[in-house]
C-alpha cells in the first residue's frame, strides 16, 4: 500500500513540474508571437512607405499610371526573388506532407 502511495505522490509531483514547464513555455511562445506580429506590421508599413516613395520618385518622369505600373512590377520582382531565396535556403524542402518524400 505504501508503494502505491509513493507512486501516486511521484506522479502528482511530475505533473506539477510538467505543468510549470508548460506554462513557462507557453508564456515564451506568446511573447515571441506578439513580437513577430509587431515586426510584421512594422515591416509591411515600411514596405508601403518605400513603395509610395518609389511611386513619387517615378512620378517625376512618368504619369501616375506608369509610375504605379513600375512600382507594381518592382514589388512583384522583389516577391519572386524573395521566394526564390527562401526556396534556396530551405533547399527545396517545402513539403506540406512529411510522409510523402
Amino acid at each position: 500500500m505504501e508503494v502505491l502511495a509513493r507512486l501516486g505522490v511521484a506522479v502528482i509531483e511530475l505533473l506539477e513540474a510538467e505543468g510549470r514547464a508548460l506554462q513557462r513555455n507557453m508564456l515564451r511562445l506568446v511573447a515571441v508571437l506578439a513580437i513577430g506580429v509587431v515586426l510584421l506590421i512594422l515591416t509591411l508599413a515600411g514596405l508601403g512607405f518605400l513603395m509610395y516613395g518609389l511611386y513619387l520618385f517615378f512620378g517625376r518622369w512618368f504619369g501616375p499610371g506608369e509610375s504605379a505600373m513600375l512600382v507594381g512590377v518592382l514589388a512583384w520582382l522583389v516577391v519572386v526573388i524573395g521566394l526564390l531565396v527562401i526556396r534556396g535556403i530551405l533547399g527545396g524542402q517545402i513539403n506540406a506532407d512529411p510522409d510523402n518524400d
